[in-house]
């Protein structure tokens, strides 16, 4: 996919300002990942704040620097004292995942980057249109970060590999999806059918009064839908012939 697929026009790129830090586009996600793991490591598991030249993992300081602000912005570090920072307790489990079971590391990394603006805005649109190229979804990520298309194209492809790392994307055909879909209610739960019978000495048996309550989301597929429709028409025959 060619980074030239994705453009801003020069007005648009004037006026944009950063609105969220971007990961350091000059170091890989593997080494990403180091820097979470010497962060946890020289800080002793957070128990002393370092600062970018306190971490020594064979990494330009000014690289460590850029990255471990971005690891404050997806809470991963946190950073009390100008210059200092310690990993939260999330980064201190998901480095002890990553040395011994890199795929509970990924699923961890999955729940801690689910309140992020980045994973937030994937799921708002795969959950409308299914699937997205890859430079399109960069488009609407630069678009909502305020990024730089001349400068940050590949920090926002990197937002995109951490997404596929943590089993949040996937990709067919060329095309990305979301990797786990939002799990669905049981039938029971999705729709709730309610009968009540009102009784008065004085007064006829009145008809059975039926409360229905169906949820349905964007995620619901067409399936659960038919059963939800066909558990109500069930429900409103049995009242018909009730009341007969």
């Amino acid at each position: 996919m060619s980074e030239e697929g994705v453009n801003w026009t020069s007005r648009q790129r004037r006026r944009v300002k950063r609105v969220y830090v971007l990961p350091n586009a000059r170091l890989s996600l593997e080494k990403e990942m180091d820097v979470i793991k010497g962060l946890v490591e020289f800080s002793k598991e957070g128990t002393n704040p370092v600062s970018y030249k306190d971490i020594k993992i064979g990494m330009t300081n000014t690289h460590i620097s850029r990255e471990l602000t971005f690891l404050k912005s997806i809470q991963l570090a946190g950073s009390e004292i100008k210059g200092k920072y310690v990993p939260t307790k999330e980064c201190i489990e998901f480095a002890k995942l990553l040395r011994w079971k890199e795929e509970d590391a990924k699923n961890y990394l999955r729940n801690i980057l689910s309140g992020t603006w980045f994973v937030e805005l994937t799921q708002k649109i795969l959950r409308v249109k299914q699937s997205i190229e890859e430079d399109e979804l960069i488009k609407e990520l630069g678009k909502e970060s305020g990024a730089d298309p001349a400068v940050d194209m590949k920090s926002l492809r990197r937002l995109i590999e951490w997404m596929k790392w943590a089993n949040i994307l996937k990709e067919e055909e060329g095309k990305l999806l979301l990797a786990v879909e939002a799990p669905q209610p049981p039938l029971e739960e999705a729709i709730k059918v309610t009968p009540s019978l009102t009784l008065e000495k004085e007064k006829p048996k009145l008809p059975l009064s039926i409360q229905i309550l169906i949820q349905v989301t964007p995620e619901t597929r067409k399936e659960q839908i038919k059963e939800i429709i066909k558990a109500v028409q069930e429900v409103l025959e049995e009242n018909s012939e009730t009341e007969e």
